[in-house]
């Protein structure tokens, strides 16, 4: 075994820096992908909402909406 590390201890160093090296870029590249998928999570979740929000008002219309909140604010003020 002495023998064995006098000869390739070389090897061995380049071997464990190799490995550290290809160990962060690994963790680096996770890094940016699950960031990028967080980032492509929140712009569907984004589109969703608005493309909700636009289809409702437009089924509604925004007369009925402020018609709502106006009946809405009113009773709020004069319960009775």
């Amino acid at each position: 075994m002495k023998n064995w590390l006098k000869e390739n201890w070389f090897r061995l160093l380049i071997l464990i820096i190799a490995t550290i090296f290809v160990a962060g870029f690994m963790f680096i590249n996770y890094r940016e992908y699950q960031l990028k998928r967080l980032r492509a999570q929140q712009d569907t979740l984004e589109w969703f909402g608005d493309n909700f929000r636009n289809s409702f008002s437009k089924y509604i219309g925004e007369r009925e909406i402020k018609n709502f909140q106006k009946l809405n604010r009113d009773t709020f003020n004069n319960p009775l």
